[in-house]
């Protein structure tokens, strides 16, 4: 009794696995599930279950015995796979290293893909190479296998860097798909001077444009965030104090009067969700 190779369920088993004339009953090695297999008298093999994954197929490895003598078989159970389908929408958006993750807003992005045999029906128990190819640190999603309905569908996970993110998905012989994804600034996390630094001043003095910029924590500006002035001690206001990030996440107010006596003023830029940077200049009779 020899190794037989693979083939598919039903079909004429392996040549020395068939001899005998004897119906012959496979076990599957791997789950140790009897009646996987069935080789009939006329060396017919005939599928009883979809096995176990073995070499990326749906395939499961019987042992033989007979008469004494033992051998084990990778057989493919069911049609191979013909096609491999993308479900998920090409140019999803998601939050830069899924802040938090899994977020909820705007959320990660999702890779789903389908696999049909060359009818068209689903193909369990695939598992295709999905590989995160531009965008962020590379790596592969290799562990998710194709549910009853053929599907595989994992969470992508964005760079860190603000912009595009591409993944490619690959099995065997079938034409590889990608998707491309862009990766959104997260939630402020930092807010820093992007204005000169001015220490000093005279009382009732003017400084022009002070700045800040505001980040995510992986250092993305955040465009369009609105950001509020407020002058916090010494006396003296402030114009434009309500504006919003421009395209480098910085917030410009208008002009800083300082207060009229000497002293220390202090001006306060602050976003709704409490990130803040203080400026202060000491006034000098």
């Amino acid at each position: 009794m020899g190794r037989g190779r693979q083939g598919h369920a039903p079909d004429r088993h392996p040549q020395g696995l068939d001899g005998g004339g004897a119906q012959r009953t496979y076990r599957d090695v791997e789950t140790d599930e009897p009646s996987i297999a069935i080789v009939d008298t006329d060396g017919v093999l005939t599928g009883m279950g979809t096995g176990s994954r073995l070499l990326g197929c749906i395939c499961t490895r019987v042992s033989a015995q007979a008469e004494g003598r033992y051998a084990d078989v990778l057989v493919l159970i069911g049609s191979p796979p013909a096609s491999l389908e993308m479900v998920t929408a090409d140019g999803q958006v998601g939050v830069v290293g899924n802040d938090g993750f899994p977020v909820e807003t705007p959320g990660s992005p999702t890779i789903t893909v389908k696999i049909r045999d060359s009818s068209g029906a689903p193909v369990r128990g695939m598992f295709p190479k999905i590989e995160v190819t531009g965008g962020g640190t590379a790596g592969e999603y290799s562990r998710h296998g194709s549910t009853a309905d053929g599907s595989v569908s994992v969470r992508w996970r964005m760079g860190e860097v603000a912009g595009p993110n591409t993944a490619t998905v690959h099995f065997r012989q079938l034409s590889s798909r990608t998707l491309h994804a862009t990766g959104v600034p997260g939630q402020p996390r930092t807010m820093t001077r992007a204005s000169a630094e001015v220490l000093t001043g005279t009382p009732g003095g003017t400084v022009t444009a002070p700045a800040v910029r505001v980040a995510d924590r992986y250092g993305n500006p955040i465009p369009s965030h609105r950001v509020v002035f407020t002058v916090t001690g010494g006396g003296g206001s402030v114009t434009g104090a309500e504006t919003v990030t421009d395209a480098n996440g910085i917030a410009t107010a208008g002009t800083w009067t300082l207060g009229a006596a000497p002293g220390i003023n202090l001006l306060r830029a602050a976003t709704s969700s409490g990130t803040s940077f203080v400026f202060s200049i000491t006034t000098l009779p």
